[in-house]
């Protein structure tokens, strides 16, 4: 449906399963609270650009990319 901020790297794709996700009752889903996050420093970035340049919003898939274990080097394992 739409994307934000705009299409490139770091841009979230939002559909309407998640715009569902909005009406009363509902819960929101990762898809949503990183948009919230990132409206929410551009936001900050309006008000105070120093703030905003030392703040980093990271993905809510990113601790589970950062805790699988693979080898960086052919030759040489190192886990990150």
């Amino acid at each position: 449906v739409l994307v934000y901020p705009q299409p490139g790297p770091g841009s979230l794709n939002i559909s309407r399963g998640d715009l569902t996700r909005l009406e009363p009752g509902e819960f929101l889903n990762d898809t949503l609270i990183e948009w919230g996050l990132k409206y929410w420093l551009t936001a900050t970035g309006a008000l105070n650009p120093k703030r905003a340049e030392e703040t980093h919003v990271f993905s809510s898939f990113f601790y589970k990319k950062l805790n699988q274990r693979k080898c960086v080097f052919p030759f040489l394992c190192v886990c990150v």
